[in-house]
């Protein structure tokens, strides 16, 4: 009897999962995307002087016009849209702790202006300010819980390898949440070992991370995992 194909469970919110699900060229019946956050915009007020500081693409609705405005970034593919929207891109790292030491080192002059979720792993304005870098933090948008899908939910009760990437320690362990009972044969990967370690639920298959802390090695881990499930 030929085994069940494998799944791949996509849980980040709904415009980051479908960018990501575009990116790995499977057939779409492979994908289910369910997302366990929903993105809402905080009313906030912005300063309008300093550079910005995105870790985020969900805080670009509330960065306004970035024609000219100097932006350090998180990741490769938020510089890119900050360059095409106009802004000035003074650089990027692949994750936060990384654009921390390089703004440690650069030490820029002048206010940073950190648009932030309501919920983040690390107070980066703290960390800056503590190394004297003036920074200031405004909260722009809220990741809030949200329930799998039915679909997403039969998918765990089944007897199909469910390939599960997971992009953050909170993301991590809301799906661990809610992969309690599930049946189905588990295969993680984590973007990084902070994210592996988040995971609270049901004992994985098998568990990786990710090589690099970006979509791109992310995907290719994700392939190569598909790759050992194949027949």
């Amino acid at each position: 009897m030929t085994p069940p194909r494998p799944r791949i469970l996509l849980t980040r919110p709904e415009q980051e999962a479908r960018r990501f699900a575009a990116g790995l060229d499977l057939p779409e019946g492979d994908i289910v995307i369910s997302p366990l956050m929903r993105v809402r915009t905080e009313a906030a007020e912005v300063p309008q002087a300093g550079d910005l500081i995105l870790t985020s693409a969900n805080a670009l609705p509330a960065a306004g016009e970035l024609a000219g405005r100097g932006v350090w970034c998180v990741g490769q593919r938020l510089a890119k849209v900050v360059a095409e929207a106009g802004g000035v891109v003074r650089g990027s790292a692949p994750d936060a702790a990384a654009l921390v030491a390089k703004l440690r080192a650069v030490a820029p002059e002048g206010r940073l202006v950190w648009l932030r979720g309501a919920d983040v792993v690390r107070d980066i304005a703290a960390e800056l300010k503590g190394a004297g870098i003036d920074t200031v933090s405004v909260t722009v948008y809220r990741a809030e819980p949200a329930p799998l899908t039915a679909e997403a939910r039969d998918l765990l009760a089944g007897s199909a390898p469910v390939v599960w990437p997971l992009f953050s320690p909170r993301s991590a362990k809301l799906a661990g949440k809610a992969a309690d009972g599930a049946r189905a044969p588990l295969h993680l990967i984590a973007l990084s070992a902070e994210v592996d370690a988040a995971w609270e639920g049901p004992a994985p298959v098998s568990r990786h991370i990710a090589p690099s802390p970006d979509g791109a090695a992310m995907a290719r881990a994700l392939r190569a995992v598909l790759c050992d499930l194949s027949p």
